[in-house]
C-alpha cells in the first residue's frame, strides 16, 4: 500500500551520483566532501517535490540491484540493515518511511519504470517524486507521463532537467549538494 507522498529511488544512480559530485567538489574546493545525510536529502526532496509543511506521511522506496547492499556515499549506508523497514520524523514535514526493493534477475530490465507505473495507478498516491537512471528508464517514464498520466502530480529528478517536459522536472544535483553540507557561496 502506498502513501499519498512517494519518492521512488534508483538507489544505485544515486550513489554513483553523489559519487561523482564528491569527487567533483572535493577536488574544487580542496576539502573532504562528507558522505550526504539521507535523511537530511530526502527532506530536500520531498520540499523540492512540493510537498507540503504539515503532519504528512512520505514513504521513500530504494530499488537496487541485487548485488548492491550499502550505498556508499550516504549515511545511514546499509540497504537492508539501516534503511529498510526503518522511519524518522521532520519537524516541518512530517514522518518520513523507508523501504527498499530488490531487482532480481527475473523482474526485467526495468524494474523501476514497473515501479512507478504501479504508483502512478494508485489512488492513494497524489504527488510522486522520481530519481530514475534516465539512460535506463527515462524515455519510457517520459513516454508514461504524456499518454497514461498527464495530470498526476509528478516531479522528475534529473542532472539535466528540461523545463519543456512533462512532468516537472528539478536538479538533482541542489539537494545532494545540501546533504554533502555544500554550500553555495562556496562555489561561487
Amino acid at each position: 500500500m502506498f502513501k499519498e507522498n512517494v519518492i521512488l529511488i534508483d538507489a544505485d544512480y544515486i550513489d554513483s551520483v553523489a559519487y561523482h559530485l564528491s569527487s567533483n567538489f572535493s577536488q574544487m574546493l580542496f576539502r573532504d566532501v562528507p558522505d550526504a545525510d539521507l535523511a537530511s536529502w530526502l527532506v530536500c526532496v520531498a520540499l523540492d517535490g512540493g510537498v507540503p509543511e504539515g503532519k504528512n506521511e512520505v514513504q521513500a522506496i530504494f530499488v537496487h540491484s541485487h548485488d548492491k547492499l550499502m550505498m556508499e556515499q550516504f549515511y545511514p549506508a546499509n540497504l537492508s540493515l539501516e534503511i529498510d523497514g526503518t522511519a524518522f520524523m521532520d519537524n516541518a514535514l512530517g514522518e518520513f518511511l523507508m523501504s527498499c526493493v530488490k531487482i532480481e534477475e527475473l523482474s526485467g530490465d526495468d524494474l523501476f519504470s514497473q515501479c512507478a507505473e504501479v504508483a502512478l495507478n494508485s489512488r492513494e498516491v497524489k504527488r510522486l517524486m522520481l530519481l530514475p537512471e534516465m539512460e535506463n528508464s527515462g524515455e519510457r517514464l517520459r513516454e508514461l507521463f504524456a499518454t497514461k498520466y498527464p495530470k498526476k502530480d509528478v516531479t522528475l529528478f534529473t542532472m539535466s532537467p528540461n523545463e519543456h517536459h512533462q512532468p516537472r522536472e528539478m536538479m538533482l544535483g541542489f539537494s545532494l549538494m545540501h546533504a554533502m553540507g555544500i554550500k553555495s557561496d562556496e562555489i561561487e
